[in-house]
């Protein structure tokens, strides 16, 4: 109550709840983001829910059932294929575009990496609690970030400070920014995350 007294009295109210309601949003998309590369990438078989390839702010069942926008869903898929810099699509996150850019990617990488997706195990990653790790059949190293709220937004680069996560040694290709992080058993997480708050890193054989 005392907040929502403070903002009745204060004369720059609609300023502070647009800053909350962007700062939420923007964490929102970012939760989202990292849910979608788990569901994408754990074993098992991803539901995508049709209109969902972009942001949809809908609850669900009944309102997820509306009409779905299947030409705008075309145009986004257009212009991700013709502009596919991952940096400048996380830039522009309230687009949608770089839902859509994750999906396609990912799904792209699961019918290149059958055996990898279809039958390669899981092992968890030894993470902080900042982060989701795992590996798929020592081939498929994925991370994405959770709780952070703290932190500056959008969590990338030197966010990071000198944390580091620890991926078997090799040379890796990031399937999002084509960003190659080489480990010798750890990696800075400014380099797993240099250019986007997610990663999909693939082992060069």
């Amino acid at each position: 109550m005392n907040l929502i007294d403070e903002l009745f009295e204060r004369k720059d109210a609609r300023l502070l709840i647009d800053r909350f309601v962007e700062r939420v949003a923007s964490l929102g998309m970012l939760y989202s983001l990292s849910t979608l590369v788990l569901k994408m990438t754990s074993p098992g078989v991803p539901d995508i829910y049709q209109g969902c390839e972009v942001w949809r702010f809908l609850l669900t069942d009944p309102d997820n059932r509306r009409p779905v926008d299947f030409a705008h869903l075309r145009r986004v898929l257009k212009d991700v294929k013709e502009d596919s810099d991952a940096g400048s699509l996380m830039r522009d996150l309230y687009s949608g575009g770089i839902k859509m850019y994750v999906t396609t990617r990912l799904l792209h990488l699961r019918r290149e990496l059958p055996e990898v997706f279809q039958y390669g195990d899981y092992e968890p990653i030894p993470t902080t609690s900042k982060l989701v790790g795992y590996m798929r059949a020592k081939r498929v190293a994925v991370v994405v970030p959770r709780l952070v709220v703290s932190s500056a937004f959008p969590p990338i680069g030197q966010v990071w400070g000198d944390e580091s996560i620890k991926i078997d040694a090799g040379n890796y290709v990031d399937v999002f920014t084509e960003t190659e992080v080489k480990s010798n058993g750890y990696v800075p997480l400014s380099s797993v995350f240099s250019e986007l708050p997610l990663a999909v890193l693939i082992k060069g054989k």
